[in-house]
């Protein structure tokens, strides 16, 4: 049985999102180098650059500065991509364990991975008892539960991490 997920922690100030660019390198930072990429023409396109007007970016035709609102439409693209990305790290943690980033390393506990994949997605220290991390572990637990594959609750953390406002706010 899955407990019921802690209650959320309002927000201490308003914040601003990442842009485009800051965007796409704040992925790639976080997955260990993977991009939200597909291949089109044999050739691999960066959906975020391809993808960056519609994300905010000014064309400077009609608009002349970036629009950093969290839109319904952004937060669409963002999990698209968070799923993209995940999907391929968990491939990428399972070719090469020695590499792995979201798939905890052997002997390494559920506590212990969340501790330090909240630390490289969000920037935060979280200690043992901590709400946010009982929020995560939570998470972790209720995405095992009706998970195919032994991955998947994993893959859900990452994806929950990517589309977080700690992720792409400041």
């Amino acid at each position: 049985p899955v407990e019921p997920a802690p209650p959320p922690v309002p927000a201490a100030r308003a914040r601003k999102r990442l842009d485009v660019d800051q965007l796409a390198e704040a992925f790639r930072q976080a997955s260990g180098g993977i991009g939200w990429t597909e291949i089109r023409g044999g050739r691999e396109i960066d959906l975020f650059e391809d993808l960056a007007v519609t994300l905010g970016r000014p064309d400077y035709a009609i608009v002349t500065t970036e629009s950093t609102e969290p839109s319904a439409l952004f937060q669409k693209f963002l999990d698209d991509a968070a799923r993209q990305v995940c999907a391929r790290r968990v491939e990428a943690d399972l070719a090469d364990p020695s590499t792995a980033i979201l798939l905890p390393a052997e002997g390494v506990d559920d506590a212990r991975q969340l501790i330090g994949l909240a630390e490289r997605f969000h920037g935060r220290t979280l200690e043992v008892g901590d709400p946010d991390l009982a929020r995560w572990a939570w998470l972790l637990q209720s995405a095992r539960f009706v998970a195919e594959a032994p991955t998947d609750g994993w893959q859900a953390v990452c994806v929950g991490l990517f589309t977080h406002p700690d992720f792409f706010t400041y």
